[in-house]
């Protein structure tokens, strides 16, 4: 008997202008998964009124539930999709902007506007008012702009180009400084996603189950799914995991063909974790031995409605809650003192393949959380060995602005594949 095989099983997304409606003309793109756990159901409601037989009679449908887990590894070229529809997207791309010098304290360089000259400009910073300027290649310094509050800044040259640039206003320089930053060129892009873009509408996702089912049956169909839930984990060796929790509106196993027979592949490289890096309020944490990040919509599920068919009709988002934990070497009392003193906290881990330039071969993906609290709990002593710190956290709003977490992506794939 010829069984389906989980190896031979491959997985797409189309991307969804109408909730639970898959387009006519549709374009997928292979997702790469270590396992698929999204699952149809229906319920069967039985009905136990009294009736004079010890038998029961014959059950009747209920509402159809989609949901599960997709768990894979992070990799530049092919985690666009799922990070779009559990964040949304900024509607505009930018240019890759690297310091290669780092004399600018406290400044972290965020991106540069499209369409900025590639190559070699300077970031400086005057003490007298507390400036930065910004010239990139071929253009000079436009008007300075006051750091000294923190925040994020866009710095603009003569010539209209901005540079994005976010500040952590206690470790500014004490003197004058300049540092180097390099503009990618036009072929390589930083894509931002953010609770500030644009949020995605829905998927459909196709199995495919492999020629060991029926053609009228081999394609699994789900309508209407997005990920309610993102769990990341950053060990101190292998890959970066993910899981996304996900829920849609309805699913099909009789369509007889594949929706798009020829679905884009991007390929996938998963990030190392030896390449990587993160800090806590601008300067290398180098004592983190895992974080853990969790992103949770707090989607409501419950849109079941009279005539609907037991179909979910809707499934919309409500809060980003955004929370997780720091597990460490206790080498110092800097993320104690900061949770004991109820301190808010800025956070930055960077994968990264190459130079981490976004050219190809060169990827990176940067998750930013601007401002986190920490729960205060002391480490305890288990015996003679060292000593571990864990501290959970969640993130917050730091100003009016939708930022409490953004994950640039740099890679030479344009917006509109995701």
């Amino acid at each position: 008997m010829a069984q389906a095989i989980g190896r031979k099983a491959v997985v797409t997304a189309i991307n969804e202008t109408t909730f639970g409606t898959t387009p006519g003309s549709p374009s997928a793109e292979k997702l790469y998964v270590k396992s698929f756990g999204v699952s149809g159901a229906i319920a069967q409601i039985i009905d136990e009124t009294l009736s004079g037989f010890r038998g029961l009679p014959a059950s009747i449908e209920g509402n159809k539930d989609v949901s599960g887990s997709i768990a894979t590894n992070l990799a530049p070229q092919s985690l666009g999709k799922l990070i779009k529809h559990l964040l949304g997207m900024n509607s505009t791309s930018y240019a890759v902007a690297k310091r290669s010098t780092s004399t600018v304290t406290g400044v972290e360089i965020l991106y540069a506007e499209s369409g900025t000259t590639a190559g070699n400009g300077t970031l400086t910073f005057a003490i007298a008012g507390t400036t930065l300027t910004w010239a990139p290649s071929g253009d000079s310094a436009g008007t300075p702009v006051n750091i000294s509050a923190g925040g994020d800044f866009t710095i603009t040259s003569t010539g209209g180009y901005d540079l994005f640039v976010r500040v952590t206003a206690s470790a500014i320089p004490a003197g004058n400084a300049s540092d180097t930053v390099v503009v990618g060129a036009g072929t390589t892009y930083e894509h931002v996603f953010s609770p500030r873009g644009t949020e995605a509408t829905s998927m459909t996702l196709e199995v495919d189950l492999g020629s060991e089912i029926a053609t009228a049956y081999r394609w699994l169909r789900f309508v209407g799914c997005r990920p309610v839930k993102g769990s990341f984990k950053f060990g101190s060796s292998g890959f970066v995991e993910a899981n996304y929790d996900i829920r849609g509106a309805s699913f099909s196993n009789d369509g007889g063909a594949t929706l798009d027979a020829s679905p884009d592949d991007y390929g996938h490289t998963a990030f190392s974790m030896f390449r990587a890096s993160i800090e806590v309020d601008g300067v290398t944490y180098a004592s983190a031995q895992e974080v853990m990040l969790d992103i949770d919509n707090d989607a409501d599920d419950s849109n079941f409605v009279i005539g609907g068919g037991g179909v979910r009709g809707s499934l919309p988002y409500g809060f980003l809650k955004v929370s997780g934990s720091i597990n460490a070497l206790f080498a110092d009392a800097t993320l104690l003192n900061k949770a004991i003193a109820g301190t808010a906290a800025a956070l930055r881990i960077e994968v990264y393949n190459g130079t981490g330039a976004g050219t190809a071969g060169n990827e990176a993906l940067v998750i930013r959380i601007p401002a986190l609290k920490l729960e205060a709990k002391t480490p305890t002593v288990e015996g003679p060995r060292g000593l571990k710190l864990q501290l959970a956290f969640n993130a917050h709003r730091p100003n009016a602005a939708e930022s409490q977490v953004e994950m640039s992506l740099r890679t030479t794939r344009a917006a509109a594949t995701f």
